[in-house]
């Protein structure tokens, strides 16, 4: 793999397959050609077009926000043990891009400070996954809402989580509230959860299959008034079927629009 992004001809003989109200939402970056959830891949994103970015947020043991997935090191960041078990400092020793590409060995995990800084010029929304598996305190909360707003992201970010009950509490600012996803994996998890997220005006954050399977459950959320976001859609016929649908936006690791408008070129018939 590598980081290199072809530059995309001025002009194209077919226009894009993506209807203007699909938002297309980069998984943790630009994560097919960099390191998942690393400055690069964020960097990377914004400039193949993403409207929006998705990223993962958990703590180290002193209370500082970082971006990445796993709960412990050893997939993509080097080296063993918990992130939650971690300092700040102690993780930024090890490296997390090389088991990409040995050329990604000066990336580290970033804070979420840190990406805030770098991704001004995004244009749309950040997806925020708050990882189950962390603690979230009032205080922790209280901690990330206030980097949120120093660099001016409330009214432009959305927090997820698979657990409800954490996404809820960042709703719960009557003054001024923030916007929140329910992450689901099936049909069930979405009949239970939608009446929820019907009353918490919360996003659903879903798996793509099971809306292909049945694409009722587009329509489902509509109808309740409700936005859906379909993850993680890496297939241009898959990404065409949903956007048939309805859907409003999609989680995608590689379809971004300028990495789109090169498929739809090498694609098309002569």
């Amino acid at each position: 793999m590598t980081s290199e992004t072809q530059a995309v001809p001025q002009s194209s003989p077919k226009p894009s397959i993506l209807p203007p109200f699909v938002d297309v939402i980069a998984h943790r970056g630009y994560s097919a050609g960099a390191p998942e959830n690393t400055i690069i891949a964020f960097e990377q994103a914004i400039e193949l077009g993403a409207r929006s970015i998705e990223l993962d947020i958990q703590w180290t043991r002193d209370n500082v926000p970082v971006v990445t997935h796993d709960p412990s090191l050893g997939r993509t960041i080097a080296g063993i043990g918990r992130i939650a078990d971690l300092t700040w400092t102690e993780l930024q020793e090890c490296d997390a891009g090389s088991w990409f590409n040995a050329e990604f060995s000066d990336q580290r995990v970033p804070s979420f400070e840190q990406v805030l800084q770098h991704v001004q010029r995004l244009p749309g929304q950040l997806f925020l996954d708050l990882k189950p598996y962390c603690q979230w305190s009032d205080e922790r909360i209280a901690l990330l809402l206030e980097l949120i707003d120093r660099y001016h992201w409330r009214d432009r970010s959305v927090a997820c989580s698979f657990d409800p009950d954490v996404a809820d509490r960042f709703n719960a600012d009557i003054l001024h509230p923030m916007a929140i996803g329910y992450s689901l994996t099936s049909a069930e998890s979405f009949d239970e959860l939608l009446p929820r997220a019907t009353t918490a005006g919360a996003a659903l954050v879903s798996a793509y299959d099971m809306l292909l399977a049945d694409p009722d459950l587009i329509w489902e959320a509509h109808a309740a008034g409700l936005e859906i976001v379909a993850w993680t859609v890496d297939q241009l016929e898959d990404l065409q079927r949903l956007s048939d649908f309805g859907i409003d936006r999609v989680i995608t690791n590689r379809l971004l629009p300028k990495t789109i408008a090169m498929t739809t070129i090498e694609t098309a018939e002569p």
